[in-house]
C-alpha cells in the first residue's frame, strides 16, 4: 500500500450491539450441504428473530459507518437457473454488514491516499486491490477493535445471503431486469460512471447499491467450480497470471448490464489488478 501518516484517534459511537453473535473471525458462521437440483424449494425461514437497530461507527467529528443487522437464516446459493452448482447455506448467528459501499470520506480517515478515478466524499471508493481492501480491513481493526469489534471483507455466503434479503421464490424483485433499475446503477442509467451511494432503493433489509454502482471485493480466493461459477472460467482465469490469486467480485458494476448485476452474478478479479468499478463494503461481527 502507499505511504501511511498519523491520524488522531476519534471516538467509537456504537448503537446497540443487541443481537450481535460472539463469533470468532467473520466467515459463514454456519452449515452448508450440498443441494444438486438446481429448481430445488427454497429453504425454510427460521422462527422469526427481533429486528436489530443498524450499528453506527463513528470514525471521525461528521463521518460516520453504519451496518446494518443482518439474522440468522438460510438460502440456496448460486444461480437459480442452473448455471451452476447449487448449494444450501444456513446461518446460525446474525452479523453486520455494511449498508453501503465504503465512500471516499469514510476510506480517508483510514487510509493515507485515495485511489479513486472519479472524487467526492459521497462515491465509493473506487480502483483498490484485493490487498488495498485488507490494508483497510487492518487499519479498521487497529483503530476501532479495541470495542471488540472485527471488520473483514464479506465472504460470498455472507454477500449473497444479504444481497438476497430471503426475498422469496427463486426470481428476487431486485433480480427482475424491470426493476433492477429501482436498486441499482447500471449500464442502461449509470452514464458509465460511478455514483454516490445511497440514492437507489434498499433492499428488505437496508443495504444499498448492493447491485450495480462499483462491484465488490469478496474475502476468498477464487477455486475452479467454486459457487455457481462456470470451472473453465475460473480455470483459465487462474492459469493465465502469473501471480496466480484470483478473487470474486459480487453485485455487477454500473458499466455492466441486469444480467451482470443479480444476486447470484460473479466476476473474477486478479488481486494485484485495480480496476474504476470495483470497490467494496465491510462486515463486522463481534468477537
Amino acid at each position: 500500500m502507499r505511504g501511511g501518516r498519523h491520524l488522531p484517534h476519534f471516538v467509537l459511537l456504537l448503537v446497540s450491539l443487541a443481537g450481535c453473535s460472539d463469533e470468532g473471525p467473520p466467515d459463514e458462521a454456519g452449515k452448508t450441504a450440498a443441494a444438486t437440483a438446481p429448481q430445488a424449494a427454497e429453504p425454510p425461514d427460521p422462527p422469526p428473530v427481533k429486528q436489530q437497530p443498524p450499528l453506527v461507527l463513528a470514525m471521525a467529528p461528521g463521518v460516520s459507518m453504519e451496518f446494518a443487522w443482518i439474522p440468522p437464516g438460510a438460502f440456496f446459493m448460486g444461480d437459480v437457473d442452473g448455471g451452476g452448482a447449487r448449494h444450501k447455506i444456513r446461518f446460525t448467528k446474525p452479523f453486520y454488514l455494511g449498508r453501503t459501499e465504503v465512500t471516499q470520506q469514510q476510506w480517508s480517515v483510514v487510509m493515507p491516499e485515495n485511489p479513486s478515478a472519479v472524487r467526492g466524499p459521497q462515491y465509493p471508493v473506487q480502483r483498490v486491490e484485493w490487498a488495498d481492501c485488507q490494508a483497510l480491513v487492518r487499519a479498521m481493526n487497529a483503530k476501532y477493535g479495541g470495542a471488540g469489534l472485527q471488520f473483514a471483507l464479506p465472504t460470498e455466503a455472507q454477500w449473497e445471503y444479504a444481497c438476497r434479503a430471503r426475498t422469496p421464490g427463486q426470481l428476487e424483485s431486485s433480480d427482475d431486469p424491470d426493476l433492477i433499475g429501482r436498486y441499482a446503477w447500471l449500464s442502461s442509467n449509470s452514464h458509465y460512471e460511478p455514483h454516490p451511494v445511497a440514492q437507489k432503493t434498499p433492499n428488505a433489509w437496508g443495504l444499498f447499491d448492493m447491485q450495480g454502482n462499483v462491484a465488490e471485493w469478496c474475502l476468498h480466493e477464487a477455486r475452479p467450480g467454486s459457487n455457481a461459477d462456470d470451472p473453465r472460467r475460473a480455470a483459465l482465469a487462474v492459469a493465465d497470471s502469473s501471480d496466480a490469486a484470483v478473487y470474486v467480485v459480487r453485485g455487477g458494476n454500473y458499466r455492466e448490464g441486469a444480467s451482470a448485476c443479480t444476486s447470484a452474478s460473479r466476476l473474477l478479479r486478479r488481486a494485484v489488478v485495480p480496476m474504476r468499478q470495483d470497490g467494496l463494503r465491510l462486515v463486522c461481527v463481534r468477537r
